[in-house]
């Protein structure tokens, strides 16, 4: 067996303290870099799941009444603005379609910084949108509709998902993917359904 001294003995449990202590520190910051609120958004985490999307319900304020109802899942609408006519046309979006959108861009980080050249560009006229509505659960004159979430896409291949801050402040998180304007008409466009319209609420477009 061989003798090692105590000198010995005390450098080595020094150099497992020290190593540890640094492959904390390390794991650490990777943590912090891919969790943390400050860096940004993960789209799976600010985009409704298809999993959740189709059994959305609460209870809000009705848009007419501003008595308490109940609001549960309506539709979803893929809003586009035709060059060849000249017009904004809506489509309703099935749930294959959805989760197939949600795929291409769940994995994808929101940008650090924005500059107003990138918000300005949503202020353009042939942005595309896709809607998620939500609808008052009763079959009355008073029913109403809602637009649960918004996310917005240009033709630069940005695209933004509105949140909700404190007291209803309406904020944005920005994201870029090379090539998404032409995949979303791509995959909207060419397999949409034929059922009827779903209203949403032009005030938020």
């Amino acid at each position: 067996m061989k003798y090692v001294s105590k000198k010995q003995q005390i450098l080595n449990v020094l150099i497992i303290f020290f190593s540890s202590f640094l492959l904390a520190g390390l794991f650490a910051g990777y943590m912090i870099y891919n969790y943390s609120p400050t860096v940004g958004y993960l789209a799976a985490n600010t985009i409704l799941s298809p999993d959740v999307v189709e059994k959305i319900s609460y209870i809000d304020s009705h848009p007419t009444t501003d008595k308490e109802s109940k609001f549960i899942f309506n539709g979803i609408v893929f809003s586009y603005y035709d060059k060849t006519t000249g017009r904004l046309k809506q489509l309703p979006i099935n749930a294959n379609s959805y989760k197939q959108f949600y795929s291409m861009v769940e994995s994808e980080k929101s940008l650090d910084n924005i500059n107003g050249q990138v918000e300005r560009e949503f202020n353009q006229r042939d942005l595309a949108f896709l809607t998620i509505t939500v609808k008052t659960d009763s079959s009355n004159l008073q029913q109403a509709t809602k637009n649960f979430q918004l996310i917005q896409f240009n033709d630069k291949d940005y695209f933004r998902v509105q949140l909700r801050g404190e007291k209803n402040k309406i904020e944005w998180a920005y994201f870029y993917k090379p090539g998404l304007y032409e995949e979303i008409l791509s995959l909207f466009l060419e397999k949409t359904d034929n059922r009827p319209r779903v209203a949403i609420s032009h005030q938020q477009l």
